[in-house]
């Protein structure tokens, strides 16, 4: 498990395709060349981070 941080927030879900997630809601997925996006069902994760451009990532992994 991923645990994704930027600045005071915190995105741990993860889910395989959009139409798994809750709307509005932030998660990780994996993208189709391969990365792990951040990303808001039927939003911008840039409005719930709210973190200016080039911010430093957090990326820690759990065995939870």
């Amino acid at each position: 498990i991923f645990r994704l941080s930027l600045g005071k927030k915190t995105i741990h879900k993860k889910y395989a395709s959009y139409s798994d997630a809750p709307t509005r809601t932030p998660f990780q997925i994996v993208g189709s060349s391969g990365l792990l996006e951040l990303v808001v069902k039927n939003g911008k994760a840039t409005d719930y981070i709210k973190a200016p451009i080039m911010s430093r990532i957090k990326l820690t992994v759990s065995d939870e």
